[in-house]
């Protein structure tokens, strides 16, 4: 009979042993588990995306790229101020999705990657996109949170100055102003100095980021036209039920004066 070497014998074993753990080895399938990430939790997947396998997640996100060490992938910052925490999506049709793009993603927890970034180690979790749609930067990065119709307008030598509506958000206060101007002279409007007041606190207007596309108020509005804009201030209190609008408008005609169009606006 043949014997076996004691180092044959060993390295026989750890054959079988890696065969017997990799051959006959089923790739684990995660599907949705039917429970929804607990509010506040988002941020435990960068550490412990394990605990969450299955559940569902929606967030908002950029996309920043390809992912090329899977399928049909997209790397997606989850931090728009920062462009960081990112995640990868996984799914069908991602193809058509271009960097930038701003994205609501319904999906669940799927799998988790490593990379080592300048010597740091970061974890990446892994969805599986159930849906996903494009928004607007002011649905991404000022969500509305109450609508708020005004419909008030002063008048004053036949300018005419309209707050159609006020939107509150959590990071900024937007107001849609109409201006007509019915003379037959050129009429400005000094919507840089406008102002918003509660109790004892002004906000002044804040400049939109140009990804935001807020429609402009033209700032000379011609005999007989019409301009339509939207004016961004600091949050305010929603709570307070009241603010009021100040903003400054003039003739071209210097022997006419108007005094500011003051708004009173209650909700």
């Amino acid at each position: 009979m043949r014997r076996i070497s004691l180092a044959g014998f060993l390295s026989l074993l750890l054959l079988l042993l890696f065969v017997s753990c990799t051959g006959d080895t089923e790739p684990v399938v995660v599907t949705p588990i039917g429970e929804q990430l607990p509010e506040g939790e988002f941020l435990q997947l960068f550490e412990n995306w394990e605990d969450y396998l299955g559940v569902e997640v929606e967030f908002v996100g950029r996309v920043a790229g390809e992912e090329y060490s899977l399928n049909d992938a997209l790397q997606v910052w989850t931090n728009l101020e920062k462009s960081s925490e990112t995640v990868i999506i996984t799914g069908e049709d991602l193809a058509n999705w271009n960097n930038g793009d701003l994205i609501k993603v319904h999906g669940f927890v799927k799998n988790g990657a490593q990379r080592d970034v300048n010597g740091t180690k970061i974890v990446i979790p892994i969805l599986e996109v159930m849906s996903m749609e494009e928004i607007s930067y002011q649905d991404a990065m000022a969500p509305t949170l109450f609508s708020i119709p005004m419909e008030q307008t002063i008048e004053q030598e036949n300018l005419l100055i309209e707050v159609v509506e006020m939107e509150v958000a959590a990071e900024e206060t937007r107001l849609h102003i109409n201006v007509f101007n019915d003379t037959y002279d050129l009429a400005s409007i000094w919507q840089f100095s406008a102002q918003l007041k509660q109790a004892e606190n002004t906000f002044d207007i804040n400049i939109p980021h140009r990804e935001a596309g807020y429609p402009l108020l033209q700032s000379d509005i011609a005999p007989g036209k019409t301009t339509s804009g939207v004016i961004v201030f600091e949050p305010i209190d929603y709570d307070a039920g009241q603010a009021t609008f100040i903003i400054e408008g003039e003739l071209n005609d210097i022997t006419i004066s108007m005094d500011p169009f003051v708004f009173d606006l209650e909700w």
